[in-house]
């Protein structure tokens, strides 16, 4: 799907910025 594709892009991005935060993300 490309909205979950997308969000796990964003996820990605997320989690290079904030390493400690680590957001839930249905794989």
């Amino acid at each position: 799907e490309k909205g979950r594709s997308r969000l796990v892009r964003w996820a990605a991005r997320f989690d290079e910025k904030f390493p400690d935060l680590k957001p839930c993300v249905p794989a």
